[in-house]
């Protein structure tokens, strides 16, 4: 039996964020049907995630597959495979032994996800959050980081004076939210 790794990008510090990432994380892809045999490890950081991603390529160990998932950070060259926006954009090469298929990119930032769906977002809040507030994004991969950032300012609109759960540290909320949310998924097209 194969277990698929995930090195995933982000998370806050402390025992009970990184708990939370890996449950809210496991959730989502068990939500999606693709939870299986997954282990999901919180990379922290985006070079950290990277670079423990690399060092599990190179220290394979037997039913083990890893994978790595990173925020674009920002758009990505229509000519553009997923190792080459990550060289374009951070100078990362592809580890030997990681084949093209092993990296993933979310959206250019992740909230832009919970921003999206507005659902789980009133579900999680309650009746005063305010999601007409926020905009439609026809594609979720053009909206620029800046733009989310504005938009979420590390909770989600209205909802911080309205819903005590939103003063709490944000990345409680987004592991909170992110089983629930339904973000569009995309094949890509090129490797």
């Amino acid at each position: 039996m194969v277990t698929a790794t995930l090195y995933i990008e982000g998370g806050g510090e402390g025992k009970d964020l990184r708990t939370r990432f890996r449950q809210g994380w496991k959730e989502f892809f068990s939500s999606a049907g693709v939870g299986g045999r997954t282990k999901i490890v919180r990379g922290a950081g985006r070079r950290q995630t990277f670079d423990r991603f690399a060092t599990a390529v190179s220290g394979s160990v037997p039913g083990t597959v890893p994978f790595l998932l990173v925020d674009s950070e920002g758009p990505v060259a229509p000519e553009h495979s997923v190792w080459q926006h990550l060289h374009a954009r951070d100078g990362w090469t592809r580890p030997d032994g990681a084949r093209d298929d092993r990296a993933f990119l979310m959206v250019q930032v992740m909230e832009t996800w919970f921003l999206a769906d507005r659902e789980a977002l009133r579900s999680y809040f309650g009746a005063g959050f305010g999601g007409n507030a926020l905009r439609a994004w026809p594609n979720l991969e053009d909206v620029p980081k800046s733009t989310v950032s504005k938009h979420s300012d590390a909770r989600p609109p209205r909802a911080a004076n309205a819903m005590p759960r939103a003063r709490s540290h944000s990345s409680c909320w987004r592991m909170s939210i992110l089983p629930a949310s339904k973000p569009p998924v995309r094949t890509p097209e090129r490797s």
